[in-house]
């Protein structure tokens, strides 16, 4: 399901039993999982019926019983497991797929026979079962070997722990809302596990958002709320907040504030709400030197170098080792359309006359310079053959030199 899915279901009141949020990108698995903590149950009955945990202080066994609970006057208990992948671990992981297995393997119905045979004679292990008179043939040694070790795997302590969450997964209680919060892992959906979660509830994945969606994120998130925002602006704000949903969602929750509904959000609204400076940025300094503007790159460059904190050179020059390989690919195109190129260079249409006007002026011989330029400031930034210069000396250099 996606996410839009997931939280109209849950305005409409259909939940599921089980929730599992993963992936990269914590932003949706948090919204949806507030989501539930807030709306599911009301203030009266969230006393009794809504617990919050964290993976790292609980276990498998202890959530398990939890879900077998009933809610006590109220439709559903709420259970939230935050930090999940302090829960699973790696190796916890492949061992509960290896219950489901094993499982699955007692099952057929050749396995169901030796396990009531095991059961029966109450054997210990193969070697017992193969002096029963007329009980086992020698080509019976490799599949009782099989059932004793999936035997000896369930029973475990850490197998029944395993066991009880697989039970609960194949027959869940309706009246129980188990929530994962599984943040910046994933698992396999190849693997039993998975399967087991996605038909048994809602199994989520939140993929992290590439730098050039971003823009149109923004977009998005501020057309839900009632405002619009110049196309700049929006990129503007996602070369400076980079791709933490979380941390622009705030930001532009910052933003809104002081602005009336409706209001199309422009530079200027950023500088005076967030404090990102309209004309002195990485934005326009990457402008200034693709028209190649001496004056005002270097008046730029002096900005940053007296506000070293908030422009370091090491995002400087990840930021223009982007945009100068995006004009390196430029000239290898056949096809400069507008729409070839915003889909080739991933930027926004309304910025591809602004780095074909800027090719024009950096053919390719000096562009592979400049990338070369970049990775030693870069090493230079990290104190490779580099003794005392700061990061505004760095910086106004390396803009003079590819100049």
């Amino acid at each position: 399901m996606r996410f839009e899915e997931i939280i109209a279901d849950l305005r409409k009141k259909i939940y599921h039993p089980v929730y599992f949020l993963m992936g990269e990108e914590p932003y949706y698995l948090d919204q949806i999982s507030n989501y539930i903590e807030e709306n599911v149950l009301n203030e009266a009955e969230k006393g009794f019926n809504q617990t919050v945990v964290y993976g790292r202080d609980t276990s498998l066994a202890e959530l398990v019983g939890m879900a077998r609970r009933f809610p006590m006057m109220a439709n559903y208990q709420v259970i939230i497991v935050k930090e999940a992948q302090d829960l699973f671990r790696k190796n916890e992981l492949e061992k509960i797929n290896q219950v489901i297995k094993a499982k699955e393997a007692l099952d057929a119905p050749k396995a169901k026979r030796w396990v009531e045979a095991i059961r029966e004679h109450r054997l210990q292990s193969v070697a017992q079962a193969m002096k029963v008179p007329d009980l086992c043939k020698p080509s019976d040694k490799k599949v009782l070997e099989e059932v004793f070790a999936h035997l000896a795997l369930l029973n475990s302590e850490s197998g029944k722990a395993y066991a009880g969450l697989i039970q609960l997964l194949d027959q869940p209680m309706k009246s129980s809302i188990l929530v994962f919060n599984y943040k910046y892992q994933k698992l396999d959906k190849r693997k039993a596990f998975a399967k087991k979660l996605d038909k048994a509830g809602v199994l989520f994945e939140s993929a992290r958002l590439y730098d050039n969606k971003i823009p149109d994120w923004i977009v998005g998130w501020l057309q839900k709320k009632g405002y619009s925002i110049d196309i700049p602006a929006a990129a503007l704000l996602a070369e400076y907040l980079g791709t933490d949903l979380s941390r622009v969602a705030n930001e532009l929750g910052k933003l809104i504030i002081n602005l009336p509904a409706g209001t199309r959000v422009n530079a200027t609204h950023i500088e005076e709400n967030i404090g990102i400076s309209k004309e002195y940025n990485i934005f326009e300094l990457q402008k200034a030197l693709g028209a190649r503007d001496r004056v005002k790159a270097l008046r730029i460059v002096n900005y940053f170098a007296a506000n070293e904190k908030e422009n370091p050179v090491v995002k400087t020059i990840f930021i223009l080792h982007s945009y100068f390989s995006k004009l390196l690919l430029y000239h290898s195109l056949k096809d400069r359309s507008q729409n070839n190129v915003a889909a080739a260079l991933g930027v926004n249409p309304f910025f591809v006359k602004d780095y074909q006007q800027a090719a024009s002026g950096y053919p390719s011989g000096r562009l592979q310079h400049i990338l070369g330029l970049l990775y030693a400031y870069d090493l230079k930034a990290k104190g490779v053959n580099n003794i005392s210069a700061g990061d505004g000396e760095l910086t106004r250099e390396l803009v003079f030199r590819i100049l």
